[in-house]
């Protein structure tokens, strides 16, 4: 055999313009377009994320995260991290838009991650699709606009799932080291965050074996990490969280449809407690085209997936499905958690990626019309959740500088339910009776009533500490109702306790 040294290897007698072809004007032109589409796709994403940011007042869910950060001493049962980020801004600003900017950032990040991880797991246009199936979910949108854990916990989740790729890809230290990272900080911001470590660790004992001794040990370094917090979650006395609930397979029907739509089309939260099918019947000719669209997208979308690649598929359906079956069967080993659709926000992009995937299998046609069914549905949820009041939250900022305005100074209050959150948008020093827990209603209204001659009640969330009413109706039995004010979700009335003109009839 002959060989050649390096110093007689020559280059082709070639035009020295021919030496290095630069890429083809076609090539750069393509990569800007989709540079130019991914860049259009978040600012879509910021927008709808951004808009009317500040404009609606806190819950009563965020209010339990800002009394929280004001006091990390004092330990809810979700981790600290977020409640930390808060603590940071509530020291400089107490405004909504600013409280909810932390969630409005990691949701705009969500979305960049969604590309970046598509890109690792399927084709450009599919990746595409499901990063602007993400920017405009009302679900993604609404979780996005409040002060809570959950938008922060879904953007370390995906970096999580990124790197836990990536570790797949190429098992490089940085990947390693990235996955540790990420799983660490997204179950320091949401208990259920823990879900995806085990999720992702089903996909590698199925495909990977051969990085289980190395997985072993990154799972039992992020044991070690979150072992502090756990030693306090087991110190913390026993609390329910949330409301009781049965468990029902319906959950899970729910899940997926409010994955799609969000929480503002079709039965609001209100009706959705009574916890009885019924509910539905009124919005099935709503409802029923799009479960037969998602569905069809789904199957078609798991089908591609499988065939393009067995191991991605199954990562995509794991992602999908195991937190979700898993959050809806722990209330049946521990009575104290219930099941909620934001808990599982986790396995949302991965839903997302099997629409997208159903989109590009049924072709151009169909799959367009398919696409605008659910541009159409998120349009619509979108709407309700900006500007319907049926599906606003408890406009308690309203009640309470209402009550401000018209309260005398030896006048009671007494709150139902929401009375921190009162008291957040209250101006004036009168007394305030709370009900964070169901009382016995004649102690509540003695207490409130105590040397006063005007109660002024506000109720809001009865359903969660006066279920049957008994406050109120104590209330119009006993005293004579002066005034009655309705606000979005929250309800107020002023009574005459002494020195009253009787009732008419009386």
């Amino acid at each position: 055999m002959q060989t050649v040294s390096h110093s007689e290897q020559k280059l082709p007698n070639l035009p020295p313009s021919e030496l290095v072809t630069p890429p083809s004007t076609a090539t750069l032109s393509r990569q800007n377009i989709i540079y130019m589409v991914v860049i259009s796709i978040i600012l879509i994403a910021a927008a709808l994320r951004f808009l009317n940011l500040g404009k609606t007042n806190f819950w009563y869910d965020e209010m339990a995260a800002l009394r929280y950060a004001s006091n990390l001493s004092t330990f809810d049962v979700h981790p600290p991290l977020y409640y930390a980020t808060l603590n940071v801004l509530l020291k400089f600003n107490q405004s909504e838009f600013i409280l909810r900017l932390p969630s409005a950032i990691a949701g705009v990040v969500s979305v960049l991650f969604i590309y970046l991880i598509g890109r690792q797991l399927s084709g450009l246009k599919i990746t595409i699709l499901t990063m602007l199936l993400a920017s405009i979910s009302p679900l993604l949108i609404w979780h996005s606009q409040e002060a809570r854990m959950y938008s922060q916990a879904l953007m370390f989740v995906l970096m999580t799932v990124y790197f836990y790729i990536l570790i797949l890809k190429n098992g490089s230290r940085f990947a390693w080291l990235g996955y540790a990272v990420a799983a660490v900080l997204a179950v320091y911001s949401h208990l259920y965050s823990g879900l995806i470590p085990i999720t992702l660790s089903i996909h590698l004992l199925l495909f990977r074996r051969d990085l289980l001794s190395r997985w072993i040990i990154a799972q039992a370094i992020l044991l070690v990490a979150y072992t502090p917090w756990l030693i306090i979650l087991a110190s913390l006395p026993a609390k329910q969280i949330g409301t009781v609930r049965p468990v029902s397979i319906l959950h899970i029907f729910y899940n997926y449809y409010a994955f799609t739509t969000g929480y503002s089309l079709g039965p609001t939260i209100n009706e959705l407690r009574a916890h009885h099918i019924s509910v539905l019947i009124p919005y099935l000719a709503l409802i029923l085209p799009l479960a037969i669209t998602t569905s069809i997208l789904v199957i078609a979308g798991i089908y591609h997936q499988w065939r393009q690649n067995r191991e991605k598929a199954m990562l995509i359906i794991l992602w999908a499905t195991v937190p979700v079956f898993i959050a809806v069967f722990i209330p049946l080993l521990r009575q104290s958690m219930i099941f909620n659709v934001r808990y599982v926000l986790v396995s949302l992009p991965a839903y997302l990626w099997l629409l997208a995937s159903g989109i590009e299998k049924l072709g151009r046609r169909i799959g367009t019309v398919a696409l605008i069914v659910i541009i159409t549905y998120s349009g619509i949820s979108l709407y309700n959740h900006y500007f319907n009041s049926r599906y606003a939250k408890e406009d308690v900022r309203s009640a309470a500088n209402y009550v401000t305005q018209e309260i005398q100074p030896d006048d009671h209050i007494l709150v139902i339910t929401v009375g921190s959150l009162f008291n957040w948008y209250f101006h004036s020093d009168n007394p305030i009776v709370t009900s964070s827990q169901p009382q016995p209603a004649i102690e509540l209204v003695t207490n409130a009533a105590r040397n006063t001659n005007t109660l002024w009640l506000v109720e809001a969330r009865a359903w969660q500490t006066d279920p049957n009413g008994e406050i109120k109706s104590y209330l119009n039995d006993n005293y004579q109702v002066l005034e009655e004010r309705n606000f979005s979700g929250v309800q107020i009335y002023k009574y005459c306790i002494t020195h009253c003109v009787p009732k008419p009839g009386s």
